[in-house]
């Protein structure tokens, strides 16, 4: 079975198009609670939990810097990211601090060598593997209103 976007109507149907206008706003659609006043209500934040520990990072954080080192409960964590595309990849470091690599968004330095970024894990030049960790892109009045005692890295 195929669907079809001949539908006899006259409605874009592209991706996103429906609540276009809501992203592009600063506006809520609908009451929010804001607690918190650091970042705009739809500013974006990087969240990340591991087992009790909770964190969120601002995506205005990786406009200057593209690699965070970070810690979240007492993991050590690095942060790949990119605000305009509005994309971010934590990763575990097994204690190794990573610098970004230049402009090249494919590898990171560490120590003593480069290693590969990929959706699944960092891996360095002898195979050895660290793990990408799951988080999420929300909005910071959600996450603030969601979990409103995690820890907040906006500077």
């Amino acid at each position: 079975t195929v669907l079809s976007l001949d539908t006899g109507f006259d409605r874009d149907y592209t991706p996103g198009r429906l609540y276009a206008s809501y992203f592009n706003s600063p506006d809520l659609m609908f009451p929010a609670q804001i607690n918190d006043t650091r970042l705009e209500p739809k500013d974006y934040v990087f969240a990340l939990r591991l087992g009790t520990a909770e964190k969120a990072w601002s995506l205005n954080l990786f406009a200057e810097e593209m690699v965070l080192n970070d810690t979240i409960g007492d993991q050590d964590v690095v942060l790949v990211g990119d605000p305009d595309s509005r994309t971010v990849c934590a990763y575990e470091t097994d204690g190794i601090t990573f610098a970004a690599h230049g402009e090249n968004a494919q590898t990171l330095v560490g120590p003593d060598d480069e290693w590969r970024i990929t959706e699944a894990a960092l891996i360095s030049p002898d195979n050895r593997q660290l793990a990408r960790l799951p988080g999420h892109i929300a909005y910071w009045f959600a996450w603030q209103n969601f979990r409103p005692g995690a820890k907040t890295r906006i500077e």
